[in-house]
């Protein structure tokens, strides 16, 4: 990829001090270097601040009250100039080091492209792999299947984002619903990296109740009623035993970003095919 393109990772943060170091390093180990990576920060109260200060290179950061995650997105992409933009949660990570190179090489060979995604994993407060997500090719078919881009494995053209980039009357499902207005409107195309890390641990937002009370008022929109429930489960579990067999195969490719922890293939195995991912171990 030529390094003349810009690249913008936007990060939403308040009060995740002790994952946003990894989520910083992450970025800053990439091996494509001409990327502006913005945080907006809600005014955190724990020793994010100090970790930000301590930041040198791409990062540029705000700390100061906003209206919430996709309020303090909608502030960081305004903030941005680059050409291609990614997501990236404060508790987040890239996982390889060359994800943004990966992407920017399929935005430039496929000018159709609007978004590049990627697989990703599940890991831990102490970055202990829990999960393999695969991605299949051409997800946007199966978008109503059930299949959930992982927000950090998914970078999008800036020429393709919709108006508003999230919506900032939801708190929880801003990602899917980003998904859902993109559909259709642009091309999306896998670049097959292990790309982002979704840290689970016991403070994540998906585990409120305000998430599952969110996404049923999402629903009764009609965007969520698109598939039968057996049929969803079932998509759901075929694709984490595809990527359970490709467990070895994604790990021996990888080039981490970040430090990480790897179960032995049995205990592993047993997470990817019968355990949801809220009753994993957070911590």
């Amino acid at each position: 990829m030529r390094e003349s393109f810009l690249v913008s990772i936007l990060t939403p943060s308040f009060n995740q001090g002790r994952f946003i170091g990894d989520c910083l390093r992450s970025v800053a180990n990439q091996t494509y270097r001409n990327i502006e990576h913005i945080v907006m920060d809600g005014g955190s109260a724990d020793e994010t601040i100090e970790v930000l200060k301590a930041a040198t290179g791409s990062v540029r950061w705000t700390s100061e009250p906003d209206r919430g995650q996709s309020h303090a997105l909608n502030k960081a992409l305004a903030a941005s100039q680059g050409e291609y933009i990614g997501w990236l949660n404060s508790d987040d990570a890239y996982v390889d080091r060359r994800s943004v190179a990966g992407a920017g090489e399929v935005f430039q060979k496929h000018p159709e492209v609007g978004v590049v995604y990627g697989h990703s994993l599940v890991i831990n407060a102490a970055n202990r792999v829990l999960q393999f997500n695969w991605a299949p090719p051409a997800a946007e078919r199966l978008l109503f299947t059930g299949l959930r881009y992982t927000q950090p494995s998914v970078f999008i053209r800036r020429s393709v984002l919709p108006d508003p980039f999230v919506r900032e009357d939801l708190d929880y499902v801003m990602d899917r619903d980003l998904w859902l207005r993109m559909r259709g409107r642009t091309v999306f195309r896998r670049q097959d990296l292990v790309v982002g890390a979704d840290r689970h641990h016991g403070d994540r937002k998906i585990l409120s109740s305000g998430f599952e009370s969110e996404k049923v008022r999402y629903g009764a929109e009609g965007a969520e009623r698109v598939w039968p429930l057996p049929a969803w489960k079932a998509t759901s579990l075929l694709f984490r035993q595809i990527a359970g067999v490709q467990v070895p195969w994604l790990r021996g490719r990888m080039e981490p970003a970040i430090g990480l922890r790897f179960d032995s293939a049995l205990p592993m195995m047993r997470r990817q095919s019968l355990q949801r991912r809220r009753d994993m171990p957070g911590d």
